[in-house]
């Protein structure tokens, strides 16, 4: 009789933790390349949901760190693919309870906005709209290109005595799938 209880208690928590992870994720909704000029420019769509625990980290006057992880390939049918652009681009999402204010950093121009709800601070994140990425000179004419994007909270980033905690709880492990797509027509201006 005890094996049961067991075994129904591990179910239970088991699927209660199932549950709970569903609550939180990165989703990369729609991602393109567009050309500007003699470079191409990123768009994105990501949807960033936190987990509880994240939530009153960042609640707590603790910064998350977001990395969107962005490379172009070059196809090439016999031999590995060539990666010719290669970049992060670092976002900081903070909260001052004092003035109840989110901030925004963008590492790459370093500009500051300030937010009155995580809600708006979260969404305005999620748009990326021109980024430069690469110039069309590096582009080589009749070539094939695949671009890759990826999203993920950066838990090396977080303070040292909650780092090693977060190394061992699932969910601060936040990461959205690769979301990849070709590069058509890639040609000089």
């Amino acid at each position: 009789m005890s094996i049961l209880r067991f075994f129904l208690a591990y179910t239970l928590i088991s699927f209660a933790a199932f549950c709970q992870a569903a609550d939180y994720g990165f989703d990369i909704q729609n991602a393109e390349m567009l050309s500007s000029g003699k470079s191409l420019e990123l768009r994105a769509n990501i949807s960033f949901r936190f987990s509880q625990r994240a939530i009153e980290a960042l609640n707590n006057g603790v910064p998350l760190t977001l990395i969107v992880q962005v490379k172009v390939n070059r196809n090439r049918r016999f031999i590995w693919n060539k990666t010719v652009v290669k970049k992060k681009f670092v976002y900081r999402l903070t909260y001052r309870a004092l003035p109840g204010r989110f901030r925004v950093f963008t590492q790459s121009n370093g500009q500051y906005r300030s937010f009155t709800s995580m809600k708006a601070a979260v969404e305005t994140l999620g748009r990326i709209h021109e980024i430069d990425l690469m110039n069309l000179d590096d582009v080589q004419e009749g070539k094939l290109y695949t671009a890759h994007l990826k999203a993920y909270l950066d838990i090396e980033s977080l303070p040292l005595p909650l780092r090693s905690v977060a190394y061992l709880i699932p969910q601060w492990y936040i990461s959205s799938a690769w979301f990849k797509w070709p590069l058509e027509k890639l040609s000089h201006p």
